[in-house]
């Protein structure tokens, strides 16, 4: 919250935000999705947003997108599995 704070401000803070990238690399796999947003968006408008913060972040939410992908794959397969017996339900039935 301090990162997007002094973003919010208009201050530029390099040393602050430097520190704050190396004491949050760690941290960055548990953080939600609202907190990680929050944080690169504070670094985004401050002008510190580095590659090695990005790499760090992809690494972190890589596994957390391919799960959300997985589930809706799921979702989609088990809708249609659904309405194929409802259509040999109503085709046999009806």
């Amino acid at each position: 919250m301090l990162a997007w704070a002094y973003a919010r401000a208009g201050r530029t803070a390099p040393r602050l935000f430097e520190e704050i990238s190396r004491a949050s690399a760690p941290l960055v796999v548990d953080m939600d999705a609202r907190s990680l947003a929050k944080l690169m968006w504070a670094f985004a408008r401050a002008g510190e947003l580095k590659p090695e913060m990005l790499k760090i972040v992809a690494k972190a939410i890589t596994p957390q997108v391919g799960f959300i992908i997985y589930i809706y794959i799921l979702y989609i397969y088990s809708f249609i599995y659904i309405n194929i017996y409802i259509y040999i339900y109503i085709y046999i039935y009806i």
